[in-house]
């Protein structure tokens, strides 16, 4: 797999092109929402869906029989 091929800039280019961004935001009619330090997006009661990774429970998992002739 090929690396991305990232653009050269300098930080000073980034902070432009972020500053510009941001003002389009703010025109667009869009706000920025400040979260306060120390909160998270994860669920404090741990009553979220779990990830599950890998093939379910209920799924088959055996390759079918071969027909024998």
């Amino acid at each position: 797999m090929k690396k991305k091929v990232q653009a050269d800039s300098t930080p000073g280019q980034r902070r432009e092109a972020l500053e510009a961004d941001v003002k389009a935001f703010l025109k667009a009619g869009n706000k920025i929402q400040y979260i306060e330090d120390g909160v998270s997006a994860q669920d404090p009661q741990g009553k979220g869906k779990p990830l599950r990774l890998g093939n379910p429970k209920n799924a088959k998992t055996e390759a079918p029989a071969k027909d024998a002739k």
